[in-house]
């Protein structure tokens, strides 16, 4: 399929991988042409999940700048129907997060596991108001950002706190853009998911100005 949609996109360059559609010479407009691409780009994410064990290419892949993935191409699809593009987004989530809980031949390490579980993540943040629970999109940030603290050696402390804060700060600046921001960030009792995560941002924070002054700060006494 995906060589068929280079040749109606008009796109001469092959991509290495099936998770991306390179940008055409212009962008598509035609709601069939779009429903095609983003059809093919949640069964590439599904195929990967199921027919690889080596999830440290997978995350290399899945995080490239050059690759086109789903995400890449979400500010196109987004003129599709909504319930269409909440189903891609929540399959592919399903899709990713599943390929984390499963036990594959190779063990994965850390990294790739959350950059994998973050990419999730976004496509969730993405969804319309009303089909995920904002709560517990944010407890799943914080859960995985602890899971990945805690399979780190103490040498790869600095890279770890750097991904996260990056990792965090993504999440965050899509919640933004949704249009029921004022209730998916909000920091009143009905949000406690969210008033976490920034409890846990700040002590990354803390990590990355103990950094600067050592002397003041120590990892034993943030947590």
């Amino acid at each position: 399929m995906q060589p068929r949609l280079l040749v109606i996109l008009k796109i001469q360059q092959h991509p290495t991988d099936i998770l991306s559609i390179p940008e055409p010479p212009s962008l598509p407009t035609d709601p069939i042409i779009l429903n095609l691409i983003s059809i093919y780009l949640l069964y590439a994410i599904t195929i990967k999940t199921q027919t690889t064990d080596k999830l440290e290419e997978l995350s290399i892949t899945i995080n490239s700048p050059s690759t086109r993935s789903l995400l890449t191409w979400m500010p196109v699809l987004s003129t599709l129907p909504v319930k269409h593009i909440d189903s891609l987004l929540t399959r592919a989530y399903s899709a990713l997060n599943k390929l984390c809980l499963s036990k594959p031949k190779t063990i994965p390490s850390s990294e790739s596991l959350f950059i994998i579980r973050m990419y999730a993540l976004r496509c969730l943040a993405h969804t319309s108001p009303g089909t995920i629970e904002a709560n517990m999109f944010w407890n799943q940030s914080t859960r995985f950002a602890a899971a990945f603290v805690k399979s780190t050696p103490a040498k790869g402390e600095e890279q770890t706190t750097s991904m996260i804060l990056h990792a965090y700060s993504e999440l965050v600046n899509l919640a933004e853009k949704r249009s029921d921001r004022d209730t998916f960030i909000a920091v009143d009792e009905k949000g406690d998911g969210f008033t976490a995560l920034c409890e846990h941002w700040v002590v990354f924070a803390k990590r990355v100005h103990m950094n600067f002054y050592p002397s003041y700060f120590s990892y034993q006494s943030i947590f």
